[in-house]
């Protein structure tokens, strides 16, 4: 008795007890997953059959926006539901945070003042796991915060086989796990992030979909252009394949493909082991992948949609509301506010940018305009991204460049309008200007570089992060 006493003793200290009744919390972050690669989204063929069952059972968000076209500050503005003017990661060195030495070899860092998702939902009560297979969120990065288990990239690990790797080590935690307190836990995976797996099945899946496109042969430029890393572990049947544009898109849904089989894999365990029924589910992505729309490769070039648009599942526990599909405009910024409060957590938030989307899943929602804002953008580091489900602003504070689309009549962003809509341009810059304003009222915090050992450099350059 006097044992069962100081269990419950302890529990109630951890801001939980033993019947805690509230959701686990299972978030998948797929790296590099743009939505238009997903047949729930409108690929057409066979590409991701396991996800599309999952949104299936999920809210689908239909137009969900990335605050940055890269890893580091998008999963920034995810963990901690702030725009990369206040958590200060990639954020523009200095235009909007305190100046750091610009030294090629230093690596942006989370601070540890940022309140991050994890450190919330350990704070109150729950046990936090955190599952990563890209090298920019290490620890040494700051994106451990928060978590009592981090598991993330050695360098002795073959990056193609990582997946497989976090989804085992995953499902060995939670087989083994003996606390009663409900858990978070995070995935990031890697199978659909380059060097791109040109695997048989994957090819069989994706090649034949209109939804890659008219094929094309490259220029030279475009090769010239074309990041190393994208095939690094490609063997080509005929080496001209790679002088073909719509082989790149196969070698990237095949990848989408691949990931989609071992998440089936997962989704089957969590199933199987009675987790999935009162679990929270997220599947997302951080960004999307450019194929030239805009002339550009891979991502962190651009800040056009391929790069930006990014899929958004949430699986409710008993599948609750299931197969319904919002419209409106959302952003990753909105993922924490909206998991704290499907937890019961309601004290000691800490400041956030991002709106709660439960008001717009029950339909309860305000009829206030929704806006999506973007930033970070490595070579355009003083650029701001500003849309509606109707408009798209690309600005550059400094030297004035703009270019304005209208997202109804040109989807794909090619006609920039900017200089036939004066009044449409006045009206995107005002908003901008009050965003600014309005991230001006929140905590900034200051830059933290972290020295990049050789290791290090090897790994993000295998990864297209450092030339």
């Amino acid at each position: 008795m006097r044992r069962l006493l100081l269990l419950a003793t302890i529990l109630a200290a951890l801001g939980c007890s033993s019947q805690d009744s509230r959701p686990n919390v299972i978030v998948i972050m797929v790296d590099t997953l743009r939505a238009d690669y997903l047949g729930t989204y409108g690929f057409e063929g066979e590409i991701s059959p396991n996800i599309d069952a999952l949104a299936a059972e999920s809210v689908q968000f239909d137009n969900c926006i990335a605050q940055a076209p890269w890893t580091s500050p998008s999963i920034a503005s995810f963990i901690t539901s702030l725009h990369a003017q206040n958590h200060c990661v990639a954020n523009g060195y200095g235009l909007f945070c305190e100046v750091i030495e610009d030294d090629e070899y230093a690596w942006e860092t989370l601070p540890e003042e940022a309140v991050t998702m994890a450190e919330v939902f350990r704070d109150s009560g729950y046990e936090t796991a955190g599952f990563v297979g890209n090298w920019v969120v290490k620890s040494k990065f700051g994106f451990a915060q928060g978590f009592d288990t981090y598991v993330e990239p050695q360098g002795d690990e073959q990056h193609i086989d990582e997946d497989r790797v976090l989804f085992d080590q995953a499902t060995e935690w939670l087989r083994q796990r003996r606390s009663g307190r409900p858990f978070l836990l995070h995935l990031h995976v890697m199978d659909v992030h380059a060097p791109y797996r040109l695997t048989p099945e994957g090819v069989t899946a994706v090649r034949n979909s209109p939804s890659l496109g008219k094929d094309r042969a490259l220029t030279e430029q475009e090769i010239a252009d074309r990041p190393v890393h994208l095939g690094a572990r490609i063997r080509w049947p005929d080496p001209s394949m790679a002088r073909r544009l719509r082989n790149w898109k196969v070698a990237y849904g095949a990848g989408v493909h691949g990931f989609d089989r071992q998440l089936g894999e997962f989704l089957e365990f969590l199933r199987e082991e009675k987790v999935l029924d009162d679990a929270v589910i997220v599947f997302v992505s951080d960004h999307g992948e450019e194929f030239l729309e805009h002339g550009a490769w891979e991502h962190g070039k651009t800040y056009y949609n391929p790069a930006l648009q990014v899929p958004l599942l949430l699986r409710l526990p008993g599948a609750e509301s299931a197969g319904q599909r919002v419209g409106r405009l959302v952003s990753l910024i909105d993922v924490m506010p909206t998991l704290l409060r499907l937890a019961g957590i309601e004290q000691a938030l800490p400041p956030m940018q991002g709106q709660d989307l439960g008001p717009w899943i029950s339909g309860e929602g305000d009829t206030e305009e929704p806006w999506a804002f973007a930033s970070a953008l490595p070579e355009e580091t003083a650029t701001i991204v500003a849309q509606n489900e109707d408009l798209k602003l690309i600005l550059d504070l400094e030297t004035g460049a703009v270019e304005l689309y209208d997202l109804v009549e040109d989807p794909g962003e090619q006609r920039n309008i900017a200089s036939e809509r004066d009044d449409l341009l006045d009206l995107m810059q005002q908003k901008v200007q009050a965003h600014l304003e309005s991230v001006g009222s929140f905590p900034s915090y200051r830059p933290t570089p972290t020295e990049l050992s050789e290791e290090d450099i090897e790994k993000l350059r295998s990864l297209g992060y450092v030339r």
